[in-house]
């Protein structure tokens, strides 16, 4: 397969101006992934600028505005670009690509408004202003995938210093509003760091446990589902939660509104919300 041709930071900001020159509307774009990290020194190039918008209007001000400086539609993206969900794909003749997501990246993560917050202008002409995400939000992102590429991209950026703290409540924060587990994929990627390049995280632990404690809660969730209505019931019908760990988990269910428990019986009856 022929390898895409890599682009600086100049090409991009060349880029940048062609359309602030032409886009009609005021548009605001959030850079993530490899032409976010040329910014900031930490890649000498990338093959395309993943963007993030905050609305309908500013997505199609995009898609309007880019064909007249001469990017084309990606009728048929490949497979990867199918799984990660970009809302628009364009290339122009050189091979540069703009992946524009509306909000949401990869099905998954979404631009939050802490994200928002912690971003920085790198670029503004006329209607068109490019932020990019913090390297802790790039982390993030890089952090729910299985490619080899994001794993390398996490080391540079773990190199380059970050704010641990940031990127647990981001990810924890994403994974509450989502209902998925980040914290697995974060957790995985964290060991890998670690085993491969020797770059250990201070919030590997916190991660593991915030992931053991969502585990269990999803346990009892599943339990009481299938008829368990007790503390001994549950944990007699679950292998690995002893009756301690099952009244913990049901206590920060219960804290989360996601169950009611009626203490005027003997033994207590759970109730799904």
């Amino acid at each position: 397969m022929e390898q895409r041709p890599q682009f600086r930071r100049a090409y991009i900001l060349k880029e940048f101006n062609k359309l602030a020159d032409k886009i009609i509307k005021r548009t605001k774009v959030f850079m993530i992934g490899g032409g976010a990290l040329a910014f900031y020194d930490l890649k000498e190039g990338t093959k395309d600028v993943d963007v993030i918008v905050q609305t309908p209007i500013e997505l199609k001000a995009l898609s309007s505005a880019l064909p007249t400086i001469d990017y084309h539609i990606v009728i048929k993206p490949t497979r990867e670009y199918e799984e990660i969900g970009a809302s628009i794909i364009v290339e122009n003749p050189d091979g540069f690509r703009w992946d524009i997501f509306h909000m949401q990246v990869m099905n998954a993560l979404t631009l939050s408004k802490n994200m928002v917050s912690r971003s920085t202008t790198i670029f503004k002409k006329r209607r068109l202003t490019v932020h990019q995400l913090s390297k802790e939000d790039l982390f993030v992102f890089k952090s729910i995938t299985e490619r080899p590429s994001d794993l390398e991209d996490m080391r540079a950026i773990a190199e380059a210093g970050l704010n641990w703290e940031i990127v647990l409540q981001e990810i924890v924060n994403q994974s509450d509003a989502s209902g998925r587990l980040w914290e697995n994929a974060l957790y995985e990627n964290l060991r890998e760091l670690k085993n491969r390049y020797g770059i250990a995280s201070p919030i590997e632990k916190k991660v593991e446990n915030i992931l053991a404690q969502k585990l269990d809660e999803l346990e009892v969730m599943r339990q009481i589902k299938n008829g368990k209505k007790t503390v001994n019931g549950i944990a007699t019908n679950s292998e690995e939660m002893s009756a301690s760990l099952v009244r913990k988990a049901l206590k920060r269910l219960e804290e989360k509104g996601k169950i009611t428990i009626d203490r005027k019986k003997r033994p207590f009856v759970i109730h799904l919300e």
